[in-house]
């Protein structure tokens, strides 16, 4: 049996549309949704859906809004304890699946437990002949996707006129928590997946560098297809705060996971591309400058970056 995590907060209205392409599915699973202490009327909207639905899903509501990974870690304690479960889906509320998804995770799964966690192929859901992403490569702290933004096809190992696989997979060494299926054996003593060292961002990212120091095997099945409905941009009056929780996060998990040295190499470059980048972006040379300085110091003396770190970031101004 598969147990699939979904993540609600204030989005009850994406959660049910998920929940909605979940009750196609064919197969052995079972959904808990967690919500992680919504203002709006979240919970009365997912109950009033399960009530009727014929979904085996159960709700799990938070007294606190947790973040991602603590929020999934929950949930994952709470089927523990109560159910089941050979594998584990982390699912994003703001997916749609496909009826098949399941299954071909499932038969891949079974057929090579050499692999211990997958993703399937992700598109947009604006338009789904383009690829969010079909997980990646991770190098040098460094993240890239495969066919990130390209249309269906141009993927060399799908056939062009059926759009059926003509592999059953591609391996990778990154994926995202969008949609992260994994094995029972993944869990620690704690029943947990994801570090809940970072509130907001990160933790699909320390998956990867984990499952890369113990080398375990990691693919995305192509058979296997979901929708994003991916938010192109976060352009709005906290993205500088945002852009400094995500490089936060980021210089934190690479020191804790790198020698000195190579965190040191790392560091230099990465301050250097994202200074541009920021540049490119329109911040200026100096604001770019002071916000990755800023980075650089806080991350020095930082082991986690908690949910007041967070509000603090988003609620003030972070340079």
């Amino acid at each position: 049996m598969t147990a699939i995590i979904i993540l609600n907060w204030n989005g009850w209205k994406d959660t049910l549309a998920c929940l909605d392409s979940l009750s196609k599915v064919q197969g052995d699973f079972r959904v808990l949704i967690v919500d992680n202490n919504s203002s709006d009327d979240s919970v009365e909207r997912i109950q009033e859906y399960l009530s009727y639905s014929s979904l085996q899903a159960e709700l799990f509501k938070s007294e606190d809004n947790l973040g991602f990974a603590k929020g999934n870690n929950e949930g994952l304690r709470y089927i523990a304890s109560h159910w089941e479960a050979d594998f584990f889906l982390l699912l994003n509320n703001d997916t749609i699946v496909e009826p098949d998804f399941l299954a071909h995770l499932e038969d891949f799964a079974i057929a090579h437990p050499e692999y211990k966690a997958l993703t399937p192929m992700i598109c947009y859901n604006y338009d789904r002949s383009i690829i969010w992403n079909c997980g990646g490569e991770l190098k040098f702290g460094l993240r890239k996707a495969h066919y990130g933004n390209t249309h269906i096809n141009h993927v060399k190992e799908i056939d062009s006129r059926t759009l059926k696989p003509l592999v059953s997979h591609i391996d990778i060494s990154y994926l995202t928590g969008c949609a992260l299926f994994f094995r029972k054996e993944l869990l620690d003593t704690e029943h947990r997946i994801l570090t809940e060292d970072y509130f907001f961002g990160e933790e699909d990212f320390n998956f990867c560098l984990r499952m890369k120091q113990i080398k375990a095997r990691m693919a995305c099945v192509l058979s296997s297809r979901i929708y994003h409905k991916v938010n192109g941009s976060i352009k709005d009056k906290n993205e500088l705060s945002k852009i400094y929780i995500y490089y936060l996060n980021r210089y934190i998990d690479i020191r804790k996971n790198f020698s000195p040295f190579k965190y040191f190499l790392w560091e230099t470059l990465s301050t250097i591309y994202a200074v541009i980048l920021l540049k490119k972006r329109g911040y200026g040379w100096f604001k770019s400058y002071k916000l990755m300085k800023k980075v650089e110091i806080e991350s020095s003396h930082k082991e986690k970056v908690t949910q007041r770190d967070f509000i603090e970031a988003i609620e003030g101004s972070v340079i």
